[in-house]
């Protein structure tokens, strides 16, 4: 809503945007929980952050920042080991969404789990907009013949990389907004408008 009404009314549209980043401020606060495994306050606030933009450019920062600041404490990560890959997963889909503002604090969240062994289609998502030429120099070191993993995870990246590589400017960032906030995003290419 905030995000349409920038078009009319800058100040009421702040006021919901600001209110939205207060509730998922409060809903971190409340602390890590294992069974959300994919949608986080970190998550959801770093796809709202091209709201604060379209609103004011000057709040894209403060916005970014915030939604960092949302993602749960590192101690409370570690004891629930089931949860690394998500962690991982989490992480890959808020550096997406930092990129756009911020390339160098992108590459911080992405390159802190960059060992071989957590290098999955989610991180090469992610690496693939925040550093491309990274993505395709480690997806040509995988050895498709070392294994049939190795074989199915390069297969993968294809994919993954080549929807990330065809797009560019803001259909780059629709796109991955759309893929990877888990939320419905109504004005993306594909989508029909008139239902």
């Amino acid at each position: 809503m905030s995000e349409k009404l920038s078009e009319k009314d800058k100040p009421e549209a702040k006021k919901l945007l600001e209110a939205a980043f207060d509730t998922l401020e409060r809903r971190a606060d409340a602390g890590y929980e294992v069974r959300f495994k994919l949608i986080t306050p970190a998550i959801i606030a770093g796809s709202l952050i091209p709201v604060a933009e379209k609103i004011d450019p000057a709040l894209a920062s403060e916005y970014c920042w915030r939604s960092i600041s949302y993602r749960y404490p590192i101690e409370h990560r570690k004891h629930h080991e089931i949860s690394q890959t998500w962690d991982r997963w989490r992480e890959s889909r808020l550096a997406i969404f930092v990129s756009r503002y911020d390339r160098m604090i992108a590459r911080s969240l992405i390159y802190s789990m960059d060992s071989e062994s957590e290098r999955d289609s989610s991180y090469f998502s992610a690496l693939a907009t925040i550093d491309p030429i990274g993505a395709y120099e480690l997806f040509e070191k995988i050895d498709e013949s070392a294994s049939t993993r190795s074989r199915d995870l390069k297969n993968l990246l294809r994919i993954v990389l080549g929807e990330s590589f065809t797009r560019e400017g803001e259909e780059l960032w629709r796109y991955e907004r759309s893929c990877n906030s888990n939320l419905w995003i109504p004005d993306i290419a594909g989508v029909e408008q008139n239902f």
